[in-house]
């Protein structure tokens, strides 16, 4: 897990316990673009963009940087272990 997965994580998991929802030990696979369904996404229910994160109709706030680099990493495919639709085409 480099710097970034790790930065992502714990930053998920802040998010995860201020919604009252448990800690993850690594994060979900995503889909690439989408930042509902991308692992930030899914693991915290939030929209996570690579500069912001929100809920459904207002910004909450601005991604810590290594959080920005992870999901810029990732929409660009570098992190194919957390890709949904990676893993899908080889089932």
């Amino acid at each position: 897990m480099d710097e970034f997965v790790k930065a992502a994580l714990n930053w998920c998991n802040e998010m995860r316990v201020q919604r009252d929802m448990e800690p993850l030990e690594d994060l979900p696979k995503g889909v690439r673009g989408d930042p509902a369904s991308c692992p930030c996404g899914t693991a915290t229910g939030l929209f996570v963009g690579h500069q912001t994160f929100s809920d459904r109709e207002n910004v909450i706030g601005t991604v810590p940087y290594n959080v920005h680099c992870f999901t810029l990493k990732f929409d660009s495919g570098d992190y194919p272990e957390y890709d949904e639709e990676f893993w899908g085409e080889l089932v």
